[in-house]
């Protein structure tokens, strides 16, 4: 659809049965009341809405059975019940929640931006701040146990810890965006995580400082306390890690 849309455009949308991809995305102000229009749409597959959406939106979004992806974005205020309900969507393949509302989000750090400063309490009970990893390379992740990418991941993420856990001086330290500890706590068991991992919602200052805009997010912050790194490809942080502390890995040599 071309430009801002309300709850009004979605209205005109509910004849449209079989619509299957749907992107309203642009500027556009929706609330749980348009998502209502949407019920119809029984062979919608993906759905993109920007806008303003709580738990009660829920009960309409599930009766969408046909739906593979569904991505959120704006003022979102979806429970993690609610997030773990669509993910749960029997064709499901990805749920994307990603709150851009907060006036003060960051913009994107870049390369050579040296890291905000953070404190957080880990699922284990633990106070940790980004002065506790200087002088080590530490990969800081954020994800969700909802998103399906992350999910996918996840093998792969461990795979890559294993493997660079056997440099010193490096730490991972993973953030889910959750209101609870609950499902971080049985994601990291069923996948048998071994390094730190906290519970933080959206709108919280760790979130904002690093304008975090999605999930999932890595930024691998330098010995320094610069950031050396923002790429998920496991080849290039393996790469940059071994730079930043000049080990080889698996017998690889260093590029200066």
């Amino acid at each position: 659809m071309g430009g801002p849309v309300g709850d009004e455009g979605l209205a005109l949308l509910a004849g449209l049965t079989e619509l299957k991809y749907l992107d309203v995305s642009d500027g556009s102000k929706c609330t749980d009341n348009g998502i209502v229009q949407l019920r119809g749409l029984k062979q919608l597959e993906a759905l993109i809405l920007q806008g303003e959406f709580t738990d009660k939106a829920l009960r309409h979004l599930v009766k969408l059975q046909a739906l593979q992806r569904i991505v959120l974005t704006g003022n979102v205020r979806i429970s993690v019940h609610g997030q773990a309900r669509l993910a749960a969507m029997p064709a499901m393949q990805q749920v994307s929640i990603r709150q851009w509302s907060s006036p003060t989000i960051s913009r994107a750090l870049r390369i050579g931006d040296r890291a905000p400063s953070f404190t957080v309490t880990t699922l284990d009970g633990k106070k940790v701040s980004l002065d506790d990893y200087r002088g080590q390379v530490l990969c800081l992740y954020f994800y969700g146990t909802w998103c399906a990418p992350c999910v996918a991941n996840t093998p792969k993420l461990r795979e890559l810890y294993e493997e660079l856990s056997q440099l010193e001086n490096f730490a991972m330290l993973s953030l889910s965006f959750s209101e609870s500890e609950l499902m971080p706590r049985q994601y990291v068991k069923r996948f048998g995580l071994t390094w730190p991992h906290v519970s933080v919602a959206w709108a919280s200052k760790v979130v904002d400082d690093y304008g975090v805009k999605g999930a999932p997010s890595y930024f691998l912050i330098g010995p320094d306390g610069r950031i050396i790194s923002t790429s998920g490809n496991p080849d290039q942080i393996k790469a940059a890690v071994a730079k930043a502390l000049g080990q080889p890995l698996n017998g690889s040599q260093v590029d200066p």
